[in-house]
Parts: C-alpha cells; sequence; structure tokens
C-alpha cells in the first residue's frame, strides 16, 4: 500500500512542471500588458568605449569574396588572387565514388564525330585511360580518325553552397557536361556558355560525366554562386536560429514599449521604444541586454548610454579619488597623472583650461551627460514622472585603449574599482548593481596584455579580493564570443569583426549576469568557441614564386571567367573603388573635361589578369626615345617666395627667374637662358646624390634609382624635345611623371606638351598615394605628336615635410617618360564596341 502510495506520489510530482525561471533561454514576446506603475522605473547606466557604442551589424553583410574559384590542379592551396576580389580553393576529383579512390577521372574514346542523336555506348570504345580532370596542362586522350572522348568522375565540394562547373579550355570547352545526370554546362553554336547550377554539399561525392566534341585541354574549374555574408544580425536571426524574439510575426524588428533606450552622450539625450530600429545601424551590448531586462521586471525600464570611441579608463575616463602613479617602460619612469590633472599641470603646476584634456575628463562628460538626463527625468518622461527612478545597475564594456599601455594594465582592476565607487557614490546608489564584461579580442587566442587587462576586470568581482563589492558585482567573460572574420561582416578585430552574434551574447549575458545580482533566475543559451557556419577562410593574395606555380591553374579561371567580367562591369564600378581613369574613357581615347594628374586606370586592372596568366605582352612599356635616364635642359633656383613651415604643400605660385617666364614654350632658348644640360633622373636626399627608397620597386616610381644629376635647389625646370615615333591606333599611350610615388613622399608638379599644361599635381603623396601620375595621351593631345617631334617640360618641387607635418630633410626625385601599351583582344572589343 505504502509503495502504491509512493508510486503515485512520484508519478504526480513527475507531472509537474518545473520550477520557472525569471528568464529562459527564449525570451516570450514583450507582455502585452502595460509595465506596472505603482514601482520607480528601473534605469541602467551603460557605459564604456567604442565596443559599449557598438558596432554589431544591422544591414545584411556583403560576401567576403566576390568570386570563390575551385581547382583540382595539384598545385593549388587555397589563396586569395590578386584580381577579382576571388578566392582560389581546391576541389576533387576522383575516379570513383569510393573513399579510397585514386585522383582523377577516366577518359573513353569512341569513333566517329560527335552527334546528339547517338549514343557513344553502343559502340565499344577504342581507348580507355585515365586523366588528370582539372589539370589545364593534362590532355584528353585521342585518335587519329574523328572520335568523340567521354570523361567520367566523381567530384567533391569543401563548403556547402550553389556551384557551376566550367569543364575544358580553348576548343575542349566544345563539351557537355551532366552532375548527377543532370546537364550543367554546354556550349551554344554562338559561343555562349549555358549553365545550370548544382547544389552540392561538403562530405558528398557526386558524379559527373564530360562528352568532348573536340580534345585538347582537361581543364575543369567550379564557381561557387549565390554567394553570401555572414554574422550580420538578420543572418544570426533567420540563418542561425538565434535570438528569434527579436523579430514580430511580420518579419518586422520587435519594439518595446516597456523598455526605453537614451542615448545620453553621442545622441545627447534621444530616446526611443528598446529595439533594433532604436540602435541604429550598428548596435552594442544593449540590445541583448535590454530584451533580458525587460522580461525580468514589471516596472518599466530605461537604459541609458554614455560611452565613445578610443577612451582609456587609465586616463580619460580616470575617476575620482585616482591618484598620480609611475611606471616604467623600457628603463624609463612613466607618469600618469591623476583625476583632474594633465601632463601640462604636472611639468607647469595649476589647472589645465577649460578646453584642454586631462586624466578623467571623459569620466566628467560621461556624468554631465547622464546627469543631465536623471536632473530632468520628469520632463523628459513624463509618463513615469509620478512613480519616479532608482539607478538599478551599471554596465561596463571597455579596456581596448588600455592594453597599450603596461601602466593601465597594472592599475586597470583599482582604477575599475574606482570607477564603481565612485558611480554609486555620484548617482546615489550605493547599492546599484554592476555587471561587467571583459575584452575578448581573439577569444582563447586573445594577446598577453589583454589577457591581462580581462583578468583584471575579472578580479574585480572576486569577493576575496573586494570583499566590499563580494555579491553586487559580476564578470562575465566574453572571450566565448568571439567570431572569426571569416564568419563576420568585416576583418576588423578591434570592433569583434561587426559580428551581431558577438554583440548579442554578449548583452544578453551581461543582462542575466545583473538578473542574478538582483536575486532572479536564468538559464543561460549554449554558446562558446564554435563557429556557426563552415565558411571559407580569409585569405591574403598569392604573390611571387607561389603566384607563378598557380598559372596552369588559373589561367582558364581568368581568361573564361574574370577578364570578361571584369571588362563587362568595368563601367559600373563607382570611381571610390575603380581607383583612376575609368577603362571608357581610356579605350574610348576621348579628353575628359577636366583631366586628373592621376593616370593609373582600369586599362591597368585589365592588364594585371594577363599578367595573372604570365602574359606580358600588354603591359605598360616605354616608348620612343629614351626619355627617363636621358638628357635633358634643366634649371633650379630658390624662389622668393619661401615657405618655412613644415606643414602643406610646397607645390605653389613663384615667381621665376628675369626671362623665364615662358620657359615651357616650343621656341624658348633654354641655352642661351643659362640653363644646364643633365642626365635623368633629377634628386637629392638631404642634400646628397642618393636614391630616396632603395628598395622601391613600384614601375612608375623610379625612385630606387640614384640621381644621376643633383637637384640643388628647391624648384626644378625641365625639357627636352624629342623625336618620336608614329603613334599606333592599336595602342594606347601615357606620359609618366616618375618620382616619389609613396605615401608621405613626393611633390606637386606641371607637366607641359609643346607648350601646353596637360597636367598639373597640386599636391605631393601624403596619407594615402601611390598611383601613377602624369598624363594620358587622349585625341587632344594626338596631333602633338603627329609631326615626329614634341617638347615636353616639367616643373616640381622639393619635398620638406615629413610624416604627420612634421619638418624633413629637402628630397626629391623626378624623371619623365613615355610608355604604350598593345590593347588586348577583350581591350580591342570595348575599343570598337566604344567607337560605334
Amino acid at each position: 500500500m505504502r509503495l502504491a502510495r509512493l508510486f503515485i506520489l512520484l508519478g504526480l510530482l513527475a507531472a509537474m512542471p518545473a520550477a520557472a525561471v525569471d528568464v529562459p533561454v527564449d525570451l516570450p514576446p514583450p507582455a502585452a500588458t502595460p509595465p506596472a506603475k505603482d514601482k520607480p522605473v528601473k534605469v541602467y547606466i551603460l557605459s564604456g568605449q567604442s565596443n559599449m557604442v557598438g558596432f554589431g551589424a544591422v544591414k545584411p553583410a556583403s560576401p567576403h569574396y566576390a568570386n570563390i574559384f575551385l581547382s583540382a590542379d595539384p598545385a593549388v592551396e587555397p589563396t586569395g588572387l590578386p584580381v577579382g576580389n576571388a578566392l582560389l580553393t581546391k576541389h576533387g576529383v576522383y575516379q570513383s565514388a569510393e573513399t579510397d579512390a585514386p585522383a582523377g577521372a577516366i577518359a573513353s574514346v569512341y569513333p566517329g564525330e560527335y552527334s546528339p542523336d547517338a549514343s557513344n555506348e553502343k559502340v565499344a570504345a577504342v581507348k580507355r585511360e585515365p586523366v588528370a580532370l582539372g589539370h589545364m596542362k593534362a590532355t584528353l586522350p585521342s585518335i587519329s580518325e574523328p572520335h568523340t572522348v567521354v570523361v567520367t568522375a566523381f567530384i567533391d565540394v569543401p563548403y556547402d553552397g550553389n556551384y557551376e562547373m566550367h569543364p575544358g579550355y580553348g576548343p575542349s570547352r566544345d563539351c557537355t557536361a551532366e552532375l548527377d545526370g543532370k546537364v550543367v554546362y554546354s556550349l551554344a553554336e554562338n559561343g555562349k556558355t549555358v549553365l545550370a547550377k548544382a547544389t552540392l554539399e561538403k562530405g558528398n561525392r557526386y558524379p559527373i560525366r564530360i562528352t568532348y566534341k573536340q580534345g585538347g585541354s582537361a581543364a575543369l574549374w567550379l564557381k561557387q554562386v549565390d554567394l553570401h555574408g555572414y554574422g550580420d544580425l538578420g543572418f544570426v536571426v533567420d540563418t542561425l536560429g538565434r535570438f528569434r524574439y527579436l523579430r514580430a510575426e511580420d518579419g518586422s524588428w520587435v519594439k518595446r514599449a516597456d523598455v526605453i533606450l537614451n542615448d545620453a552622450y553621442l545622441g545627447k539625450g534621444a530616446s526611443a521604444p528598446h529595439g533594433v530600429e532604436a540602435c541604429g545601424p550598428t548596435f552594442g551590448p544593449e540590445l541583448g541586454f535590454g530584451f533580458v531586462m525587460g522580461t525580468f521586471h514589471d516596472e518599466p525600464v530605461i537604459l541609458i548610454k554614455a560611452d565613445i570611441g578610443n577612451r582609456s579608463l587609465g586616463w580619460d575616463i580616470l575617476p575620482p579619488g585616482t591618484q598620480r602613479y609611475t611606471y616604467e617602460v623600457d628603463g624609463e619612469v612613466q607618469v600618469c597623472p591623476g583625476y583632474g590633472e594633465n601632463d601640462r599641470t604636472i611639468q607647469e603646476g595649476g589647472k589645465p583650461g577649460p578646453d584642454e584634456w586631462y586624466a578623467g575628463k571623459q569620466y566628467d562628460d560621461f556624468t554631465t551627460s547622464i546627469r543631465a538626463v536623471l536632473d530632468t527625468f520628469g520632463e523628459r518622461y513624463p509618463e513615469y514622472k509620478d512613480q519616479g527612478y532608482e539607478v538599478a545597475g551599471f554596465v561596463w564594456w571597455q579596456g581596448h585603449k588600455d592594453g597599450g599601455n603596461p601602466g593601465h594594465i597594472a592599475h586597470y582592476e583599482q582604477n575599475l574599482v574606482n570607477l564603481i565607487k565612485a558611480w554609486r557614490k555620484e548617482f546615489n546608489a550605493p547599492n546599484a548593481t554592476w555587471a561587467i564584461a571583459t575584452v575578448g579580442f581573439h577569444g582563447k587566442d586573445m594577446v598577453e596584455h589583454y589577457v591581462k587587462i580581462a583578468e583584471a576586470q575579472l578580479a574585480v568581482a572576486d569577493p576575496k579580493r573586494h570583499p566590499e563589492l563580494a555579491g553586487t558585482v559580476k564578470t562575465i567573460d566574453a572571450r566565448p564570443f568571439w567570431r572569426l572574420a571569416n564568419i563576420s561582416p568585416k576583418n576588423q578585430d578591434y570592433h569583434y569583426n561587426h559580428n551581431a552574434e558577438t554583440y548579442m551574447l554578449c548583452g544578453d549575458a551581461l543582462g542575466r549576469a545583473m538578473v542574478e545580482l538582483e536575486g532572479g533566475t536564468v538559464e543561460y543559451p549554449a554558446g562558446g568557441m564554435v563557429k556557426p557556419v563552415d565558411a571559407p577562410p580569409l585569405l591574403q593574395p598569392a604573390g611571387g614564386d607561389a603566384l607563378d606555380r598557380l598559372i596552369p591553374a588559373i589561367t582558364p579561371i581568368v581568361m573564361d571567367a574574370l577578364l570578361p567580367e571584369f571588362a563587362g562591369e568595368a563601367a559600373s564600378i563607382p570611381a571610390y573603388l575603380r581607383r583612376g581613369v575609368p577603362l571608357d574613357s581610356i579605350l574610348g581615347g576621348k579628353a575628359p573635361d577636366r583631366a586628373s594628374p592621376i593616370i593609373e586606370s582600369q586599362l591597368d586592372h585589365m592588364i594585371a589578369h594577363y599578367d595573372l596568366c604570365g602574359i606580358d605582352t600588354y603591359d605598360w612599356k616605354p616608348f620612343g626615345p629614351e626619355m627617363k635616364g636621358g638628357e635633358w635642359q634643366y634649371f633650379t633656383f630658390d624662389p622668393p617666395e619661401t615657405k618655412n613651415d613644415p606643414e602643406g604643400n610646397r607645390y605653389r605660385p613663384v615667381t621665376l627667374p628675369a626671362g623665364m617666364e615662358h620657359w615651357f614654350a616650343v621656341d624658348f632658348d633654354a641655352a642661351q637662358a643659362g640653363w644646364k644640360n643633365g642626365q635623368a633622373p633629377f634628386g637629392q636626399k638631404d642634400g646628397k646624390q642618393e636614391p630616396l627608397s632603395p628598395g622601391c620597386t613600384v614601375p612608375y616610381c623610379g625612385c630606387s634609382t640614384p640621381p644621376a644629376t643633383l637637384w640643388d635647389k628647391e624648384v626644378l625646370l625641365m625639357r627636352q624635345t624629342f623625336e618620336v615615333p608614329p603613334l599606333d591606333s592599336k595602342h594606347r599611350y601615357r606620359i609618366v611623371v616618375g618620382g616619389a610615388g609613396h605615401p608621405w613622399s613626393g611633390e606637386g608638379f606641371a607637366l607641359y606638351v609643346n607648350g601646353k599644361l596637360v597636367s598639373e599635381a597640386t599636391e605631393g603623396y601624403y596619407k594615402s598615394g601611390g598611383q601613377a601620375r602624369g598624363a594620358i595621351v587622349y585625341d587632344n593631345l594626338l596631333p602633338e605628336f603627329a609631326d615626329g617631334k614634341v617638347t615636353i617640360a616639367v616643373k616640381a618641387f622639393l619635398r620638406r615635410n615629413g610624416f604627420r607635418g612634421k619638418a624633413a630633410a629637402p628630397s626629391g626625385q623626378m624623371s619623365v617618360w613615355l610608355e604604350s601599351s598593345e590593347l588586348s583582344p577583350v581591350a580591342s572589343e570595348v575599343a570598337n564596341r566604344l567607337k560605334h
């Protein structure tokens, strides 16, 4: 009887629901009932630096690669390609579906020309042998009589996705490919390929059958299509299935009426119902944190954010009560000012001026902005005026800027304790809880100085180290939330690669930590160092010998895909991405209304495609007489318009020596004017005839060559008349003004042809640069070369300013030359189209 009662009791207990938690793993939708009005509003203050500001991407991420190509060539290792923003990686080709099958395919040669109505299997193959399918240099077997070749194999891919098959190269492109019984490639009569994409899964092998009408190369390459980005919020919610509570049933982003987000510092107190749209195009941990706290509380919740990027706790946000301290770096004693001090006051005494930065100024600015919201609470939130507010807790995520400073690292723990105490006092919240997130850059592979910051952040919550904070501070470790760049919207580690999942996991964990500090119960979702998707790696483009070894594998990809794609899309590439003159402009040959001194063009990028295949036929090459190292007439002088300050450009209007007002004219008599003859290049480095950059390999620069003639004074005038061969309409021409072609080097110039100013650069290379400069020979310049003679003249200035506007020793390098590029078949096709 007792046993029966026991079984009944156990059955009843089993039927009872488990004890409910305040915050489950999957958050419920916001409550339909209005929040309570009989309790103070819960206010949480969130602060830190840029990652608290937030870089979690809301907008759908772009694919990291515009193209992903796969090859079975043995030389291929996963690498980036220097054209087409492309990844080249491996796929497998096997003779059978068996796991131990040999690589390659089986080729069968059948007599008779190809006929779509004939079945090759009705006659016996006259030859059957293995073939290295996928190797461009491998040749399909053949016989002397007319024949058809059928190749069978099994292929696999390293990533799930949709793919196109591209068999053959040159004559062997005339074929038909079937994958798993479905035609996925054929060549139409007009020479265009007909493609059908196939969905392939990693780990499976798929039968492929290729029927060749002509012999030749056994090339086969694959292209992954329908590429997408990773790590944006929509991807995290809709593809990974995380944080579904952010989406409403109609697909829109949920707004919480019971939680308000106030951007106190950057937004100057702007408020909005909490949700994705309130956070803006990017978000921080406030998004996940706010949804957790809204789930936990019956009363309204207000999140006050006060944060900005590039701020350290050891200086900018240094809290009151922090005293000056010293630390040692490489044997030298460094001083860290105490709160309210700056380096000037330490040296000179007194207080910082109103516009000066000092230790703790950002603390003061944050505090003032938060205070401005709380002091006008009733005006800002009249609906909550009667119930008032309670500063319930603080959330802190910061530490990046402190990581590079040994003194900041050593004192981070105590500085954070001081901050906790200072803000509790400032906002009359002695019992307010603190949820802190560690830095998490690179997860388990975090560099040592950030490990020390994370350890300090964890130590603050240790009751043995800080018993006065016991039970009121909790630190969550953000390192498991790190996501690699290849599954994130950007490759920017200090902003967690803009990965929305990282920011959501961090905010969610901070919220659950806060709930526990306030006595609530929570469930934690599974997290950790698990890649949510198997994405291709982010790789730098190959170069040197590694690139040379890839030529056979990439030639069909470049010639049959990337090159035609570039030619077709060049006109639609925006100016900020194309880096120079549009392809249609240089191939069309018509001078623009306003020519730029930058002569790099999309034709250079087209040439780079050929260079990638080991074809240098279409490179820019010297044309006409020797100019780069030839003899020029020249004159140097220091103008009366001196410029002593190191900042700004040296190129400027100056007074020319008497009688030289028309120094660039064709009929100017340089010898009579006292000019000298000298061999190019002209230059100096701090008064010496030394190369500016001995290791420079930039072809349009030349600053690795020692100057043949000393450029001894600030302004250089050089000119010469050259005999030039006739120009060919099947080529394009340009005048290159060489010299220091690198960032933070070079100066402005003026270039004249037969007395006409054809190009002018008013500044040198500063923070950006590194593009060829000079003039393109458009239709307006062609007549200047018609009689076989041309006078070229250049004015240039020595550079005397260095990095970030600091004074530098005088330097300069100057040479000028003509170049021509033979138009490739693809370039000629574009040029002919532009004519008509």
